[in-house]
C-alpha cells in the first residue's frame, strides 16, 4: 500500500511504535514516520506507506505547530515533568507580563541546543539510549526559527500553557528551558500536543480504531491519503500517457514547455491524478530524483 496517514498519536507509546502498528493494520510492507515525537507527547504523527517512505524527507523540512505546558520551580534530567529532579528554585517571581515579554525574545531564528534525551544519532546509537546508560552527551547548537510563541492559558506562577509554531528539529523541551533561564528560573516541559505537522492538522488525523475499522471493512479511502495531497508545497506537473510511457521507460531528456517557470525547483509528477514521482526540472529537462516502480 502507497499512501500516508496523518495519525493522532496518542501519549504513551513511541513514533517507532506507532508507525508499526500503521504498517501492520495497513498491511502495508515499508512505512516510515516523518518526524519524531516523543513517546509521552501526542498529536500528529505523519507516516509514510509503501512507495512513500522513499520520499519521506520531503515531508520532513515542513514547520510544526505545539500546544505545550511549562511548568516553572525544578529541572529534571529530561527537561519534562517525567524526569528525575536534579534542581530547584522559586518560580513566586513569574507573572503573565514577565512570560509574554519572555515569550517575544524567543521570536524568529536562534540557535538551539538539543536535549541529552533525543533521537539524535551519535555513531549509530540515539542519544537518549547514552542518557539512559548515564552518558548525558552534549550536542553543538543548531539553528531553529520560531515564527509564532503565545500564552494560551497561565496558571502562574506555577505554569501556563503555550503555543508555538516553529521550524522542524525545535526541541519544546529545550525551548521551555531556555524559557525558565531567561525568567532567572528553572522550567521544565509538560504535557506536549503536536496540532500540526506541515499542512496536516488535527482535524485531518485519524486514531488508531479508524484505521482498525477501515482494515475489518478493506475500505482505507478516508484514513490513507495519496501522498500527491502531501505535496501541496511543491510545483506539480501532469503528465499525459505518451509522457507517463516516457518516464515508466527512463526517458527523461524533456520537459513540458510550462515546466521551465520551475527551472531548479523539485517538482512532483501526477498521472491519473496519482503520483508517479518526484524530479527536478533543470536546463529544461526532467531530472528523476524519486520515481514510482508501478502506478
Amino acid at each position: 500500500m502507497d499512501g500516508i496517514v496523518i495519525l493522532n498519536k496518542p501519549a504513551g507509546i513511541s513514533s517507532f511504535a506507532a508507525c508499526s502498528r500503521v504498517k501492520k493494520i495497513t498491511g502495508s510492507k515499508k512505512s516510515g514516520h516523518c518526524g519524531t515525537l516523543d513517546p509521552m507527547a501526542q498529536g500528529v504523527l505523519v507516516v509514510a506507506l509503501g512507495f512513500a517512505t522513499r520520499i519521506s524527507s520531503e515531508f520532513l523540512n515542513q514547520g510544526k505547530e505545539y500546544i505545550a505546558d511549562i511548568h516553572f520551580g525544578a529541572m529534571t534530567d529530561t527537561l519534562d515533568i517525567w524526569g528525575s529532579e536534579t534542581a530547584k528554585s522559586t518560580a513566586s517571581g513569574v507573572s503573565a507580563d514577565e512570560l509574554e515579554a519572555a515569550l517575544k525574545s524567543f521570536l524568529g531564528e536562534s540557535m538551539q541546543k538539543p536535549p541529552a534525551y533525543a533521537a539524535i544519532k551519535v555513531a549509530g546509537k540515539a542519544s537518549y539510549k547514552y542518557a539512559r546508560e548515564g552518558i548525558a552527551l552534549e550536542h553543538e547548537s543548531r539553528p531553529i526559527t520560531i515564527s509564532k510563541i503565545e500564552m494560551v492559558s497561565e496558571c502562574l506562577p506555577q505554569s501556563a500553557t503555550l503555543r508555538v509554531e516553529c521550524s522542524k528539529g525545535t526541541y519544546i523541551r529545550s525551548l521551555c528551558k531556555d524559557i525558565g533561564e531567561a525568567l532567572g528560573q528553572y522550567a521544565v516541559m509538560g504535557n506536549l500536543t503536536r496540532t500540526r505537522s506541515g499542512q496536516f492538522s488535527l482535524d485531518d488525523s485519524v486514531g488508531f480504531e479508524a484505521l482498525e475499522l477501515a482494515a475489518q471493512i478493506g475500505d482505507f479511502h478516508s484514513t490513507v491519503i495519496d501522498p500527491l495531497c502531501a505535496l501541496s508545497h511543491m510545483p506539480q506537473i501532469s503528465l499525459t500517457e505518451a509522457m507517463y510511457e516516457k518516464t515508466s521507460r527512463g526517458n527523461w531528456n524533456w520537459a513540458p514547455a510550462y515546466a521551465s517557470a520551475y527551472e531548479g525547483k523539485k517538482a512532483a509528477l501526477e498521472f491519473n491524478g496519482k503520483l508517479a514521482g518526484i524530479a527536478m526540472i533543470k536546463e529544461g529537462k526532467i531530472c528523476p530524483i524519486a520515481n514510482h516502480p508501478n502506478l
